[in-house]
């Protein structure tokens, strides 16, 4: 369960509110959501920029790579690519230690 002040669970949808990030930021814990779904997420963190990393969850869904949650996830019946959801939560962590303990 979601429990991040930042983030609100609405009846037709998901509200964030995760502060001046944009894709070009790096070193940065995200979080993923599902619109279909409104109790899965998925945390995960990644030095490189967060488009990049996110270009890769994308590309495992259209592949269906099997034993990636994300992927697995996002390939059920009735969902997509477009019931995927994301914001990042923090960005510039001086340490890929920090970053990871964040997450």
């Amino acid at each position: 369960m979601i429990t991040d002040p930042r983030i609100t669970i609405l009846p037709k949808g998901i509200q964030l509110s995760t502060g001046p990030y944009s894709c070009n930021s790096s070193n940065v814990v995200y979080l993923l959501l599902c619109d279909r779904c409104p109790n899965v997420s998925y945390i995960g963190e990644t030095s490189t920029t967060f488009r990049l990393r996110f270009n890769n969850h994308k590309a495992s869904v259209r592949n269906n790579s099997s034993g990636l949650p994300v992927a697995e996830h996002f390939n059920v019946i009735n969902h997509s690519l477009n019931d995927l959801k994301f914001a990042i939560l923090f960005a510039g962590f001086p340490t890929s230690e920090a970053r990871k303990k964040q997450e």
